[in-house]
């Protein structure tokens, strides 16, 4: 299953290391990185962080069913 990995380049509470280290613990996952972001990006980027769902969905398509 496609999972997404959206993380804060300024977030020390689970900074972007600690994502790409979940990353590689799970098949088919993207990272992507929020420059100007801390732990609540969707907050201080929203942005960035709605674009980059949009885009990574966009990637992975449903069956219809709701289901990836």
């Amino acid at each position: 299953m496609p999972m997404l990995i959206l993380v804060g380049t300024h977030d020390f509470i689970t900074p972007p290391a600690q994502a790409r280290r979940i990353a590689e613990l799970a098949p088919n996952v993207t990272v992507v990185e929020l420059a100007r972001s801390g732990h609540f990006p969707y907050l201080e980027e929203p942005d960035a962080y709605f674009a980059a769902i949009d885009a990574w969905l966009d990637q992975h398509p449903t069956d219809g069913a709701g289901s990836r």
